[in-house]
């Protein structure tokens, strides 16, 4: 493993460690740093800022494991891998879901599930073709469904089980993705 990565892991676990304690939005750059034993300068070497961070920690530890399962077949497996991942860091996750703005977890989400929905929908369109318009309209729908799902759960300290959460957004999505691109597709 290359020092380079060795010194993000490393940050990342100093970065986890301190939203323990502290909120997400008063956390600084520098008590990062000094969590994690380096200077400011080191940090900003390896990140942009904190979101650059919390992305980077996302797209590490979960996000390949959720695009590899991500066919109309197995979706499910990955976004059980999501919730579960979501549920065993939820001290982590739990107030990153309640930032908002720019570079937040939230607009991170938006870009997973771009991905997802793109690659379950050219599975669905089976050679038709749909309008970038109507594709953009129903990576919405599902963001916004996602996001308010996910939004709700962590309200509620991530109570329900994973397998639960992803049993209902299954039973919603299997069918009515069908649906939305049969209506949308020429």
């Amino acid at each position: 493993m290359s020092n380079s990565l060795l010194t993000k892991k490393a940050i990342a676990a100093a970065f986890k460690k301190v939203m323990e304690t502290t909120a997400f939005e008063e956390i600084a750059v520098l008590d990062i740093a000094a969590a994690c034993g380096i200077s400011r300068r080191t940090f900003y070497y390896h990140f942009k800022d904190k979101y650059d961070l919390v992305q980077w920690i996302f797209q590490e530890e979960i996000i390949p494991d959720i695009l590899a399962a991500t066919t109309m077949d197995h979706w499910q497996e990955g976004s059980l891998s999501l919730c579960v991942y979501l549920q065993k860091n939820k001290e982590f996750y739990v107030d990153l879901l309640r930032s908002e703005g720019q570079n937040s977890l939230k607009e991170y989400l938006y870009t997973l599930t771009e991905k997802q929905v793109s690659l379950l929908i050219t599975e669905v369109l089976d050679g038709k073709q749909i309008s970038d318009e109507d594709l953009k309209f129903i990576i919405d729908y599902y963001y916004y469904a996602f996001i308010g799902i996910l939004s709700v759960w962590a309200q509620q300290n991530m109570q329900t089980e994973p397998k639960l959460i992803v049993d209902r957004w299954e039973t919603l999505v299997g069918k009515n993705l069908h649906d939305f691109v049969n209506q949308f597709s020429k």
